[in-house]
């Protein structure tokens, strides 16, 4: 694995649980964009249910690639993948809790 988290624990407020996207800002200076490949989340804790989240690449070439999401817990009771509502566009390989967020390999909605 590229990037791993283990054992978080978040508490109040927060929108978007699982944000991991591309895309432009006041920050960027210039046209080029990278990619997110790799991640693995092993132990997310919320004292509340989920919220809305978000996996998406700025385009086909700049994508947002293999994320496990695994040992999520909400309100103290594991959750369950029928929890994360997702939003995924230029993205595959998204896994949580054993189970494929995104419907096919290849899913690339807009």
């Amino acid at each position: 694995r590229e990037i791993e988290y283990r054992d978080l624990r978040v508490e109040g407020h927060r929108t978007g649980d699982f944000r991991l996207s591309i895309g432009t800002s006041h920050y960027s200076t210039d046209d080029h964009r990278g990619h997110i490949e790799d991640v693995l989340v092993d132990g997310y804790h919320t004292e509340t249910t989920l919220t809305a989240s978000r996996f998406a690449g700025y385009d086909d070439d700049h994508r947002v690639n293999t994320i496990t999401l695994q040992n999520v817990t909400a309100a103290g009771l594991p959750a369950q993948p029928v929890d994360l509502v997702a939003e995924v566009q230029h993205a595959a390989g998204i896994t949580f809790q054993g189970h494929p967020v995104d419907n096919t390999p290849e899913q690339t909605t807009t």
